[in-house]
């Protein structure tokens, strides 16, 4: 037969439906600390997100998706060296491995650290090829080393990941050759 779930109450009728809802242990404070600077990054006010998740990474250091979600954060905000710092001590792994070599390689294009962050992001893109973030960032990297053939591989692969992109296809046909 099936199956079904009903509620066994005393009152003549129940106001509002029972909600139903995970437990977490009261050790694991830093999930609804991160859920907290998610929400104040969502409502624009960055200050206030920033000290959250620093509480929040306080609490629960050693998760690496928190760290991610705070790298970024920390991307978006132009905060680069902090986001080195963050995501340095994370081992590689098969499952961290990409979003590592992913966020520091755009954390260094945008320090000027050019050739380092091609090596970050070519490691990226060996263990993921098709997130055109990654993509742009190298082929931007490329060009700034003045390097416009590689440069306009990594700017095809990536139209080809995402043809709605008009910025870079403009940037790939000022790389052609007249």
């Amino acid at each position: 037969g099936r199956e079904t779930n009903f509620t066994v109450s005393r009152l003549p009728k129940v106001p509002h439906p029972p909600v139903a809802s995970p437990t977490l242990a009261s050790e694991k404070g830093y999930v609804f600390l991160s859920m907290l600077a998610a929400q104040y990054e969502n409502s624009g006010r960055p200050d206030e997100a920033q000290r959250a998740y620093e509480e929040s990474l306080r609490q629960g250091g050693d998760n690496f998706a928190l760290r991610v979600i705070y790298a970024r954060f920390l991307l978006a905000q132009g905060k680069h060296e902090r986001l080195l710092e963050l995501i340095q001590p994370v081992k590689d792994e098969d499952k961290t491995a990409f979003d590592r070599h992913a966020l520091r390689g755009k954390a260094l294009y945008q320090l000027g650290r050019t050739q380092e962050a091609i090596d970050e992001l070519i490691e990226a893109n060996k263990l993921y090829d098709s997130d055109s973030t990654v993509l742009n960032t190298l082929g931007l990297s490329f060009l700034r080393l003045n390097n416009p053939q590689e440069a306009r591989k990594a700017l095809t692969a990536s139209l080809k990941i995402n043809a709605e992109q008009p910025e870079i296809a403009e940037l790939l046909r000022k790389t052609e050759v007249p």
